[in-house]
């Protein structure tokens, strides 16, 4: 399984980096405003998504291997790739001040999550297909949140 250990490991990082992304925004954001804590919320739930990557791999280390399994190495890969370089800007740039600006950049980042999401990046396994099916319906959550964010100024 060590293809599919690769990808859980990829899908795991991703959901850190996204945590560390809305941490960084929410600390450039007003004090005590709601749109802070709105952003804190948004890291605290990719913190558990990257938990319950954690889990999932750890209930499915012992199962066999299943050859009906096809895995997109590159879009998990590519998904990292996205996340490191989102927040290599926002370190090197600092987090943008208003409310619009941050969600406006976390956007783009969630759509992409969702649509690689909800995309064959695991098919051939119906518990690793619901799985990742439920982080897509979760990003888009996120995206809903963030466009109000954006609409509400």
């Amino acid at each position: 399984m060590d293809g599919l250990d690769a990808l859980l490991a990829k899908a795991e990082r991703v959901e850190a980096l996204s945590a560390t992304l809305y941490r960084r925004l929410a600390e450039g954001l007003a004090s005590g405003s709601g749109a802070r804590v709105t952003f804190a919320r948004l890291a605290a739930e990719e913190e558990e998504h990257a938990a319950r990557i954690r889990l999932l791999k750890t209930r499915i280390e012992a199962r066999p291997w299943n050859p009906e399994l096809t895995l997109d190495l590159a879009g998990a890969e590519a998904m990292v790739a996205d996340a490191e370089a989102l927040l290599g800007l926002v370190e090197a740039e600092g987090p943008p001040a208003s409310v619009e600006g941050a969600a406006r950049l976390m956007i783009e980042s969630e759509r992409r999550l969702s649509a690689v999401h909800a995309h064959e990046l695991v098919a051939g396994d119906p518990e690793l297909e619901s799985f990742f099916a439920e982080l897509a319906m979760q990003d888009q959550v996120h995206l809903e949140i963030l466009r109000r964010l954006d609409e509400r100024r």
